[in-house]
């Protein structure tokens, strides 16, 4: 059974479960998704569930409304996770249910709400879905699910069961290179209890829990104390070959995967990097390592490239990486290794040919694996053949080269992603054959492979259709592929530039290139790029043109100038944006295309594809009548021909299969559109039946208000006639207000008046008393001031005594100044020449660092040399000769250290001294 039917049957069945929640509609539901997972079990049509597939996204929308409703079964909840756990066994379709649904908080509510205990089968696979999902990808702690979440995972962990694998894989994702959790989970009461159980953890049987406790213990504390003390000199041998352990004998592949994220995180600390260079067991381990290539899934090579590349930017390990791939003997011909490259390759076959092999798997297999595989085949042959070896381990050129160029030669056509894939190989292959060019013979073997056509081609295609030459207006496209062909461009013609003496017709085709203005756009983005490489190219390319009397630089000169003042309003458009607008959250729900979406699928698009179809017909027809009638073809062979056709015929297949899933997304939209209009006919009729209700209930309303109204009008003139009566009424009792309080007024005037009177004789007699206090108070008054003139004539003499004193310490306190800036010059002297003999403490103490390291090496080397017994003795009595020359170079250096270190005591007591004696005539002023 095919998925596409299966696909269309669980989206019915949703639709149906949503409208009416029926227990026959649950029944049905739950079958067709038992159906789907034996169907995906049974064939993995994984690549039909992409996010462009209209059919395959209603089914997963659907899918995921169910997890996100609170109210659906746990039997249907089960389901739902067994489909998507099956579902999420690739890349892209992981990749997928992360950032295309959100799928990460839908997962952690479902665990919330159903989880039950560790033995449930639930629990169990929506732990593994959430583990899937998360891996590579750094989850925000300030999500509202994030908390709860920890707090549960590290309850499983510290109680061990069922599901601690799974809680452990999800606490190293939720951790990894996440500071706030990290910070999160330090600050917990039980974290040393966490620690002590994750140490017990790394010595369990299985593999994987192995290696999950030690990615969440290297992710919490390796840059902490704690971390110096479990991953010292004397532990990290040991955890080295625990690691190689399991990644040469783990079972599954994601326990691989854990351990290249976990070598990549140990290899940031430098410590570890140098003992891993100095292990003894490495290029055993990495004779592992690689052969393990030959057996991966695509997965689990893309890891084991990733660990490979980060493994090469170590010198020493680069070097025995380069030994073991070329030191295998080659038991076969190029040929037999040409025809093996068709298959799959075997787990016995060579590492080196495992490489090629997945270099040159196709973008639709694998795209990032055969990109890394390029970029390793980069990285070996930069070693080998820049690094001034033997030319003899260059072996293995008649069979990368012909690859590498089937890479050129593929047509780059199709949609927008399938277009920048390409692009991005074809980059790493050139990139490739530019490092290979640096050697003569591989140079010589390469230019017998291309000629001119093919670079026309592929810079034909960027000219004709790059963005950057054709813009499109509307908006940009989600997958824009116009940066990868710039780069395909630019360094197409730098390898160009490099074989064009040897090639024919190739200086003339660069020599007019450089100097078409077409290409000035594509140098000027390589100028204005943010890599490095890329500027280099563009660099290079400008230079070799300036020196052709017609290259376009003032055109290059404004088209720069151009994209700067592009780059300059985005950016400013961006920042401005950032401060205005408010970012909005994405709803946990993936957003579901609502019947006008199905609706409009265009009919103008589909009569253009139906057009093109045609004209291919037809061309495939007159190319056929030609070969019928024996017409030459110039410059092109059977099997090219032939390719074409196959190619020609793929893309009629895949655009038929687009028209089939159009008309079954019409179908589709017609049959829903059929359901609604038989729903609003119900909804008609029902209600039709309630306006005559309604009508009857206006009418009987009318009927009662007739009569309130008549009741209302009798009321209202029994109130008017009562009204009048206590109008009159209120009338005479505001006269009689009036008078009460024009006699209340009167006695409170009379009140007032006798108040009055007593206060004014009160304040009589007081006044008079005042009057002799003052003038006795006066008399005093005069006598003080009297003493007061006496007293001001003294304190003025006393005044102009005082300032005269106060001048003379004003010029003491001048010349204080002048001395202590004198001693301040003297004391900043003194500093610098501290100074300077601190920094000549500091480089003599690198020197006697760099002279302890390098006995340390000789010791050991001393150590082996005693070990190889007579063969070696007169190697022996060389190093101890040298020994010795450094012993007594060390010696001098140790005399000179300890001079030095009289001479920084002599000044520190010098400064001391100077400071003391300024502190001394600061501190005691003159009286």
């Amino acid at each position: 059974m095919e998925a596409a039917p299966c696909v269309k049957q669980v989206t019915i069945a949703a639709n149906q479960y949503h409208n009416s929640r029926s227990n026959s509609n649950l029944i049905y539901l739950q079958r067709q998704l038992e159906i789907l997972h034996g169907v995906i079990g049974r064939t993995l049509p994984l690549k039909f569930f992409n996010p462009r597939q209209l059919l395959a996204t209603e089914c997963l929308t659907c899918i995921v409304d169910i997890l996100n409703d609170p109210q659906s079964k746990s039997g249907l909840v089960l389901k739902c996770l067994t489909v998507l756990n099956q579902i999420g066994q690739e890349h892209d379709m992981k990749e997928m249910l992360h950032s295309t649904f959100n799928l990460t908080p839908v997962l952690a509510g479902v665990l919330k709400l159903h989880g039950g205990p560790s033995s449930d089968q639930l629990t169990a696979e929506c732990l593994q879905l959430m583990m899937k999902i998360t891996h590579g990808h750094r989850i925000s702690f300030h999500e509202s699910f994030m908390e709860d979440l920890l707090k549960y995972l590290i309850k499983q962990v510290l109680t061990p069961n069922e599901i601690t694998q799974s809680c452990l894989g999800l606490l190293a994702n939720l951790s990894r290179d996440n500071y706030t959790v990290q910070s999160y989970v330090k600050g917990l009461e039980n974290f040393k209890r966490l620690m002590r159980m994750l140490c017990t953890y790394i010595s369990d049987k299985n593999l994987t829990v192995a290696v999950f406790s030690m990615c969440v213990l290297t992710s919490l504390c390796l840059h902490e104390e704690i971390g110096q003390e479990i991953f010292n000199t004397e532990n990290v041998n040991e955890t080295l070959k625990l690691i190689f352990n399991i990644l040469v004998n783990g079972d599954f592949g994601v326990t691989r995967l854990y351990v290249v994220d976990l070598f990549q995180d140990l290899l940031k600390k430098p410590s570890i990097q140098n003992s891993l260079q100095r292990y003894k067991h490495l290029q055993v381990c990495i004779n592992h390592t690689l052969s393990l290539i030959a057996s991966s899934t695509g997965e689990t090579v893309t890891k084991l490239f990733e660990l490979l590349l980060s493994f090469c930017t170590l010198g020493t390990i680069r070097t025995s990486i380069c030994k073991t791939l070329f030191s295998a003997p080659r038991m076969q011909s190029a040929d037999h290794y040409r025809n093996a490259l068709k298959g799959p390759v075997s787990g016995q076959s060579e590492p080196l040919f495992a490489i090629v092999h997945w270099a040159m798997q196709t973008v639709d297999t694998s795209d990032v694996a055969s990109l890394y595989a390029l970029d390793l085949l980069t990285e070996i042959y930069e070693e080998v053949l820049y690094s001034g070896r033997s030319p003899d381990l260059c072996i293995h050129s008649d069979l990368i080269l012909p690859v590498l160029v089937d890479i050129l030669r593929s047509s780059v056509e199709g949609d927008a992603t399938l277009v920048r894939r390409k692009c991005n190989k074809v980059v790493k292959a050139v990139k490739l054959l530019t490092v290979l060019c640096s050697e003569d013979d591989l140079k010589a073997s390469l230019v017998d492979l291309v000629d001119t056509p093919l670079f026309q081609t592929i810079i034909n295609f960027q000219l004709n259709n790059n963005k950057i030459l054709h813009p499109k207006p509307g908006p940009a496209e989600p997958d824009d592929w116009s940066e990868a062909g710039i780069e395909v461009a630019l360094v197409c013609m730098h390898l160009m530039t490099k074989i064009k003496r040897y090639v024919r017709d190739m200086d003339v085709y660069i020599t007019g290139l450089l100097q078409d203005s077409r290409t000035v756009p594509f140098l000027a983005s390589g100028l204005v790029c943010e890599k490095s490489d890329t500027v280099q190219l563009a660099l290079r390319l400008v230079c070799q043109g300036s020196t052709l009397e017609n290259f376009p630089d003032v055109i290059l000169g404004d088209a720069v100038a151009a994209m700067n003042v592009r780059k300059a309003e985005e950016t400013s458009k961006s920042s401005a944006t950032s401060l205005t607008v408010t970012p909005r959250k994405h709803s946990n729900q993936p957003i579901k295309r609502g019947l006008e979406n199905k609706e409009n699928v265009p009919v103008k698009s589909m009569k253009r594809t139906l057009s093109n179809n045609e004209s291919i017909d037809t061309s495939l027809q007159s190319l056929i009548e030609k070969m019928h009638t024996s017409l030459e073809v110039k410059d092109t062979k059977a099997s090219d021909i032939i390719e074409i056709y196959e190619h020609r015929f793929q893309t009629l297949q895949t655009k038929e299969e687009h028209l089939e899933n159009l008309l079954e997304a019409k179908t589709m939209a017609v049959a829903q559109a059929d359901r609604l209009i038989a729903q609003y006919r119900a909804r008609q009729a029902r209600y039709e039946g309630e306006t005559q209700k309604m009508r009857s209930y206006f009418q009987e309303s009318e009927r009662k208000a007739e009569k309130y109204q008549e009741q209302i009008n009798t009321l209202n003139l029994e109130r008017e006639t009562l009204q009048h009566e206590f109008d009159q009424q209120g009338q005479d009792l505001q006269r009689l207000e009036l008078k009460s309080e024009e006699c209340e007024e009167l006695k409170a005037a009379l009140s007032e008046l006798q108040e009055k009177y007593d206060k004014s004789e009160r304040s009589l007699l007081c006044l008079q008393q005042e009057h002799k206090t003052m003038s006795e108070m006066h008399d005093m008054l005069q006598k003080h001031h009297e003493s007061l003139k006496q007293q001001h004539d003294v304190t003025t003499d006393h005044l102009r005594k005082l300032e005269d004193e106060r001048k003379q310490i004003s010029k003491l306190l001048k010349e204080k100044e002048t001395k202590l800036t004198e001693t301040t010059k003297t004391l900043q002297k003194t500093d610098e020449k501290l100074k300077k003999v601190l920094a000549e403490k500091a480089t003599i103490e690198d020197e006697k660092d760099k002279m302890e390291l390098t006995v340390d090496q000789l010791r050991t080397d001393i150590q082996r040399a005693e070990q190889l017994r007579r063969d070696l003795q007169h190697k022996m009595v060389s190093l101890e000769a040298v020994v010795q020359d450094q012993e007594t170079a060390m010696k001098e250096r140790e005399e000179k250290l300890a001079i030095q270190q009289a001479e920084i005591d002599k000044h520190q007591q010098i400064a001391a001294l100077i400071h003391s004696l300024s502190g001394g005539k600061d501190g005691n002023p003159p009286k």
